[in-house]
Order: structure tokens, then sequence, then C-alpha cells
């Protein structure tokens, strides 16, 4: 019996080993790419100046730093979601926009310029570390939605780690991520600089792979 159920243990682990390699792990990088691409393409923003509309932009900029603020609040208890990193790359892609006029009114002189000015340059700062969060965020409830228990996370300075935890991660399915379904391009469209892939355990049957991305 206990030859049985080994047995039984490994085919299971298999069995959940392949779900992963072949359904959940294509599926969360096409979120990577799709919500990457759809940002570029929605955001260009109209060829003009913001002179032309002072109170305009100010108003846009007001509603990205409410966005950010409600995104903060959201994902202490909830998941975010693809529309949402989808936003939250628009709005950074807007801010980015602004932060490249910026030098056209640094002589501010009403308070519309003044709140663009400030404003856009702290949120060009922060946008890009919450989305590195949204997207793990995202991708984390990607996998429970697939019935695996796994966590994903940004972290570190900046939020440039992307760390994933699953209690059975192995070599073969590090190398699906790396090799078969190129992880390490899909985290570097969002920033991260590093990939941290382990089972968790602080015990000898610990085991943890790190992957420098900026080395590749």
């Amino acid at each position: 019996m206990p030859e049985a159920k080994q047995k039984m243990s490994a085919w299971k682990r298999l069995g959940i080993g392949a779900f992963v390699v072949f359904i959940v792990i294509p599926a969360f990088l096409s979120m990577f790419a799709q919500t990457s691409s759809k940002a570029t393409k929605e955001n260009k923003p109209a060829a003009t100046t913001v002179y032309d509309s002072l109170a305009y932009y100010s108003d846009v900029v007001k509603r990205i730093q409410d966005r950010y603020a409600e995104n903060q609040k959201s994902l202490k208890d909830h998941y975010a979601s693809q529309e949402g990193l989808i936003q939250t790359t628009k709005d950074f892609n807007m801010v980015g926009w602004l932060e490249a006029i910026r030098p056209s009114i640094k002589d501010c002189k009403n308070d519309d310029e003044k709140f663009i000015v400030s404003t856009s340059k702290v949120l060009a700062e922060k946008l890009p570390r919450q989305i590195r969060v949204m997207a793990a965020s995202a991708v984390e409830e990607n996998f429970v939605n697939g019935g695996m228990d796994v966590q994903v996370s940004a972290v570190g300075p900046e939020n440039k780690t992307l760390k994933i935890k699953y209690a059975l991660m192995s070599r073969p399915m590090v190398y699906q991520f790396e090799n078969v379904h190129k992880m390490p391009e899909a985290a570097r469209s969002r920033g991260f600089e590093k990939i941290i892939y382990t089972n968790g355990f602080s015990s000898a049957l610990g085991e943890t792979w790190t992957v420098d991305l900026k080395k590749e």
C-alpha cells in the first residue's frame, strides 16, 4: 500500500505540473503581453500642447492621482483586475507624456500648471511600482482561479523582484517558465529586474532559483 500511495502521489504531482505548464502559465503570460500592448495602443494623447487646455490636463492628472490612491487601498484586500492593470498602465503612459513636455511648462504661472508639474512627477515615480504589484496580484489570481495555491508578489526595492512561491516548484517547472513560456521577457516588460522561483520551505527541503534579468 505505501508503494501504491507513493505512485499515486507521483502521478498527481505530474498531473499538477502538466496543468501549470500547459494551461496556467501560458494564460498569465498572455495576460502580461495583452495588458502592455493594449495600454500602449490606447493611450496615445492627441498631438497638442498642454497650453491648449490646462484645466483639462489638470483634471486628468487629478483623476490619475485618485485612481492610484484607490488601487493602493484595494490591493490590501483584493486582487488586481486585468482592466485595472490596463487602466493603470494607460495612466502611466499619460503621465510619461506630461513628464516629456514638462520642460515647456517649467516656469509655472498658475495653479493648473503647478499641479500638473508637481503631481505628474510624483506619479511618474509611483505608478511603475504599483503596476508591478498589480501585475503580480493579477497573476496570482489567475493561478488561484486555476486551482493552484501559488503566491506571486512584487518585492524588493522599487518592487522590481517578481517572486513566485509554489510548494511543488521544481527544476523542470522553472525550465518551462524560463525557456518555453519566456517568463523573463514578460516580467522585463513590466520593469522587473529579477525573478525568484521558490517552494517556500525554510528547511533542508527548501529550493530557490533566482534569475537576474539585467544580465540576460
